[in-house]
């Protein structure tokens, strides 16, 4: 791979749009994508065995199409996405950008560009479009340093008037990514915890080990060899949320945290207000038309009280997330370094 201002290192500096690079996804990428088909392979291989053995003679053919177009249709994606990291490849070349997919490439001129829209995600990503043709860059496939070259180079070679969207991203992907030191654990603040692979070992572990007891009891109570297969699902959940969730972790938000737990607790005695004035309407002695038309009436009426108190949360979230991208952007300018032409 070609190194323009030191692809190395992941810095890059305003004015070199002359600066080639070829990326191609990550092998790690590769791997999580391989292994994901092979588990909905696995998962559709067995339920339709399963169901085959399982059901009535007149329903089997339908379970068996069932679980084999539901497996099928996520073993798909999934090795749709391992072909675009075997062909699929990025090249920046004298201020174009060239984007090879599975069976398609397209290219764009750097000049031509008029809209770009900085995207969230699990590593962020930009759109960008030229008003004929559309390309979503998704940073998840690239190493590290290959996703902080990416972003300074669109951030500077791209005019500030066509980018949408780069307060929030700069607060929640640029900053973190150009700040963090690899493989060091993140240091959550007061109202945070850190999801890691132990603790995901503690819970899956536990349902994999009921799983099995209760397997084990069911088929000596029932003497049904297919029961003992019931650890099966929880296992593979297991694997999967290993090889997705970083080695370090991540920082998510505590259930305790004020404006969370507020609404968790409003959400609880409103769920039990509904269910209790459900129990209450069905037991009066009212005719069967105003019956039912009180039961329905209730249930779109608690509904829409419980998504207002969830929008004033929502806005108030926002309104903080806000006011951290622009201390985020402050803090991204005065970390990079100083322009240097071509």
């Amino acid at each position: 791979m070609a190194e323009p201002n030191d692809l190395s290192r992941g810095t890059f500096h305003p004015g070199a749009e002359g600066a080639d690079a070829v990326f191609c996804a990550s092998r790690s990428i590769a791997i999580q994508y391989g292994a994901c088909f092979v588990a909905f392979s696995a998962m559709g291989v067995a339920s339709a065995i399963v169901g085959w053995f399982d059901s009535e003679p007149c329903r089997r053919t339908p379970t068996v199409a069932f679980f084999s177009l539901f497996w099928g249709a996520w073993a798909s994606i999934a090795f749709w996405t391992l072909l675009a990291c075997w062909r699929g490849s990025l090249t920046i070349q004298g201020g174009t950008v060239i984007a090879q997919g599975v069976v398609k490439r397209k290219d764009f001129k750097l000049a031509d560009l008029n809209t770009a829209k900085w995207t969230l995600g699990k590593c962020g990503g930009i759109k960008i479009g030229d008003g004929s043709k559309k390309l979503w860059l998704s940073f998840e496939f690239f190493r590290r340093n290959e996703r902080l070259w990416l972003i300074r180079y669109f951030r500077y070679a791209l005019p500030e008037s066509i980018q949408e969207g780069w307060n929030l991203f700069c607060y929640k992907i640029a900053v973190d990514l150009r700040d963090a030191v690899p493989n060091r654990k993140p240091i959550p603040g007061p109202d945070e915890i850190v999801v890691n692979h132990q603790r995901w070992d503690r819970t899956l572990i536990t349902a994999v080990l009921s799983c099995a007891t209760i397997a084990g009891i069911a088929y000596w109570m029932l003497g049904d060899p297919r029961l003992l297969t019931a650890p099966t699902v929880p296992t593979l959940m297991w694997g999967i949320f290993r090889l997705l969730i970083p080695t370090q972790g991540f920082v998510s938000q505590r259930i305790g945290a004020p404006g969370l737990k507020q609404f968790l607790l409003f959400g609880l005695c409103w769920v039990t207000i509904a269910i209790g004035g459900i129990f209450g309407l069905k037991s009066l002695d009212l005719p069967s038309p105003y019956h039912a038309c009180l039961l329905i009436a209730w249930t779109p009426m608690t509904m829409a009280v419980l998504l207002w108190r969830a929008s004033i949360e929502d806005r108030e979230r926002q309104k903080r997330t806000l006011e951290a991208a622009k201390a985020s952007v402050q803090q991204w300018e005065e970390g990079e370094p100083s322009p240097i032409a071509g």
